[in-house]
């Protein structure tokens, strides 16, 4: 439990030491949903709430895998070697899994007041 933690702790800050990862996300999740609100808005009347609802999630889906892509791709091959030497791979997985579902769900928030203002 304590490599789960320690794991967890240093996602979050190699998460925080590449800034532009994060903004790149936030970024491409306003882009495409102001894309699909510029899109739409012209016909308001012809747009269900299925739709909208269907485009959020479309929009969410390819946010996340772009982000658990780059935590799992985005290591040198080194480390992992490193990683593993000093905790077991279980470990090291449930940490990233843990990671990028938080993450997920700050960026589902953040899509979702996204979409409140569309």
């Amino acid at each position: 439990m304590q490599n789960l933690k320690h794991l967890f702790l240093k996602e979050l800050t190699l998460e925080l030491r590449r800034k532009s990862v994060i903004s790149g996300l936030l970024l491409y999740l306003f882009s495409t949903a102001f894309i699909c609100y510029l899109t739409f808005s012209l016909k308001q009347n012809q747009i269900t709430p299925l739709v909208w609802s269907a485009l959020f999630w479309i929009t969410i889906l390819f946010t996340v895998i772009n982000t658990v892509a780059k935590s799992f791709i985005g290591e040198k091959r080194g480390r992992d070697i490193y990683y593993y030497s000093i905790a077991s791979p279980e470990a090291i997985i449930i940490s990233k899994v843990i990671y990028n579902f938080l993450l997920t769900i700050l960026l589902s928030f953040t899509g979702f007041f996204f979409s409140l203002f569309s």
